[in-house]
C-alpha cells in the first residue's frame, strides 16, 4: 500500500510512541486492517505502539509484542 509505505517512510527517522484509539472502528473495513498492520510492521524498533481497541481484528498483535 502506497499510504503505509510513505508513513513508514516517515517514520523512520522518529523515535517515540505512537498511541492508537478505538481501533475497533475501524474493524469492519479490510483495507484499515491491512495499512494498519503494514505501518507497525515496518516500523522502526525505536517506534513504540500502544494500541486500544475492543477487538484485535485479525491483527498479529502476538508477533508485535
Amino acid at each position: 500500500m502506497h499510504i503505509a509505505a510513505w508513513l513508514a517512510a516517515l517514520l523512520d527517522e522518529y523515535s517515540g510512541t505512537i498511541v492508537v484509539d478505538n481501533l475497533h472502528r475501524g474493524a469492519d473495513d479490510n483495507v484499515i486492517v491491512e495499512m494498519f498492520a503494514e505501518i507497525v510492521e515496518r516500523s522502526p524498533d525505536a517506534v513504540r505502539w500502544i494500541i486500544a481497541t475492543r477487538d484485535v481484528m485479525g491483527l498479529p498483535v502476538a508477533s508485535w509484542v
